[in-house]
């Protein structure tokens, strides 16, 4: 898998951070994982117009801001922190994987594609996270061994593995006890 970037730019919109497959209709999952067994994990055919694969899968079925990757490791849980004053970190809401992908997009775009996506509940049971009224760009990150979604605007967020992934995924790189969001700075 090769390291990469993804950006889309919201103008104080509502977004919201999930794996696809808690806002896709069943019909769209079909269309999505007919799509992404045709293409493979990711094919080079594609990158020049979409990024990564994922995206290119929630383009063809009419969303048109959305970024998506593949989350490396699987399933997982992940919070999300805003930055506050003094470098410190609060935490603003989570989301998990489940078909282990994440997709940052217009949470309009959802709504308006699929009517009947209750992200209310989705975002009381952490399966999304939802960022109100957000300008700035947003990013998703793959650095070949974890993605992270990180917003530069309105205000900083980062997220984070939650629980053991963290230790994992982190500790030979920073220290898990702050997760050292200065490990991404350097994109910023």
């Amino acid at each position: 898998m090769k390291n990469y970037t993804e950006t889309l730019v919201f103008r104080n919109e509502d977004i919201i951070i999930t794996d696809p497959c808690y806002m896709l209709t069943d019909a769209d999952k079909i269309k999505a994982g007919d799509y992404l067994s045709t293409h493979g994990a990711f094919d080079s055919s594609i990158e020049k117009d979409f990024g990564s694969v994922e995206t290119a899968a929630l383009k063809t079925l009419g969303f048109n801001k959305v970024v998506a990757a593949n989350t490396i490791i699987g399933d997982w849980s992940c919070k999300v922190y805003k930055k506050i004053k003094g470098g410190k970190m609060r935490k603003i809401g989570a989301f998990c994987a489940d078909a282990g992908e994440v997709v940052v997009t217009a949470l309009r775009e959802v709504t308006e594609h699929n009517p009947n996506f209750d992200y209310q509940s989705c975002e009381l049971f952490s399966c999304a996270a939802i960022i109100k009224n957000f300008t700035g760009k947003v990013h998703i990150i793959n650095n070949d061994r974890i993605v992270q979604v990180v917003g530069d605007g309105t205000f900083k967020f980062y997220s984070f593995p939650a629980g053991e992934l963290t230790k994992i995924y982190f500790s030979d790189t920073i220290q898990t006890s702050f997760f050292k969001a200065l490990f991404f700075r350097k994109h910023f």
